[in-house]
Parts: C-alpha cells; sequence; structure tokens
C-alpha cells in the first residue's frame, strides 16, 4: 500500500487501512522504553528490602542464609545487603561489578563464603571490619594487587586469588596474620 491508499481508502477495506495507520501511529519500542525507565528506577533504588523479597521468593528475609546475584555497584547501592539480610552465610556475586569491597556495607557480620570471580574487584580495604566471620574468600580474576587488608581476617581458611595483579613478596606474606588460613591459590599472578 502507498501512502495515498492509506489516506483514501477504498470500499470494504477501511477496517484493514484505518489499523495500519493505527500500527504505525504506536511506537513500537514504547514497551522496552517504559522497561528500561522502570528497570533504571529500581536501580537508583539499590537493594531494597521489598526487591529481596521479592528476588528470594519470601517475606521473611531473616531467613535467607545463601544468595546469589549479580549487581553493579555504581548502577546501584548495595551496601545494605547485610542490613536486609542478616543472617546470610554465604554470597556469590560472580561477574558482578563491585571495584571496592567496602561497597558491600558493614551489614554482613555472619558471611562466611564469598564468591566474587570475575568482579572488577581492586580495592578490599575494610575486609576485617566488613567480613568478620569469614572462611572461604573465592576472588579469581579480579584486579587485586594488594592483600594487606586481608591479614586481618582471624577466620579465613580458603583463599583464592587466581588470575589476579598480586606480584610483590610481601603481600602474599602479610597473610601469616591469618592463623586460620589452610589452602591458599595464587596461580595465574605476576
Amino acid at each position: 500500500d502507498t501512502e495515498e491508499d492509506v489516506a483514501s481508502p477504498k470500499g470494504g477495506d477501511d477496517s484493514r487501512r484505518s489499523s495500519q495507520v493505527q500500527r504505525s501511529e504506536v511506537p513500537r519500542l514504547r514497551g522496552l522504553e517504559v522497561a528500561q525507565e522502570v528497570a533504571a528506577v529500581e536501580q537508583e533504588d539499590g537493594l531494597s528490602a521489598d526487591y529481596l523479597r521479592h528476588f528470594c521468593e519470601t517475606e521473611d528475609l531473616d531467613t535467607v542464609e545463601r544468595l546469589e546475584i549479580q549487581v553493579d555497584s555504581v548502577a546501584q547501592s548495595i551496601e545494605l545487603l547485610g542490613e536486609h539480610l542478616k543472617n546470610l552465610r554465604q554470597l556469590k556475586l560472580t561477574d558482578s561489578s563491585v571495584m571496592c569491597l567496602r561497597d558491600l556495607g558493614a551489614g554482613l557480620k555472619n558471611l562466611e563464603i564469598l564468591w566474587m570471580s570475575r568482579c572488577g574487584l581492586q580495592d578490599l580495604g575494610g575486609a576485617g571490619a566488613v567480613l568478620p566471620e569469614l572462611r572461604e574468600f573465592y576472588l579469581p580474576f579480579n584486579d587485586i594487587v594488594d592483600l594487606t587488608p586481608i591479614g586481618g581476617l582471624e577466620n579465613l581458611e580458603v583463599l583464592d586469588v587466581e588470575g589476579n595483579a598480586v606480584s610483590d613478596p610481601q603481600e602474599v606474606a602479610v597473610l601469616r596474620m591469618c592463623p586460620q588460613l589452610r589452602e591458599l591459590t595464587l596461580s595465574g599472578n605476576p
């Protein structure tokens, strides 16, 4: 059909042609745009209690002991994660975007196992304060240079820093301050 055909309907084709006009007037991607706007608003709110209830499929967040989620700490605040999930013992953030350990906030006091592979993690500052009960810390394939903050993790038993940027032997020596450390993976570092 040409524009002329649509503009001047002929005979019994009126309904077909008017539906064509209506379809062409409706922006096709509006639904996608609305979904993106809603997602952006939800990201601005961070990991709210409501979002976590929905994501974890429970009304009682105190029952959540294990969580696997992908986050972007630049786009959404994750600082209150531990405040909402007080009994969280295991957290898997694989393939997330978290540059600094402090982005996790100070509420993960009961966390025992943390997976953060391929997160772009560079700064472990505050590890002792942020994760006092941590026993297993999996950090392969990040950009970590400085292991000094891990020296304050008294309960740490397993540490995996494969494929990072730890090149100074003094960085490894600081791990002697972790009395429980029994398993260390350093392969793939300079």
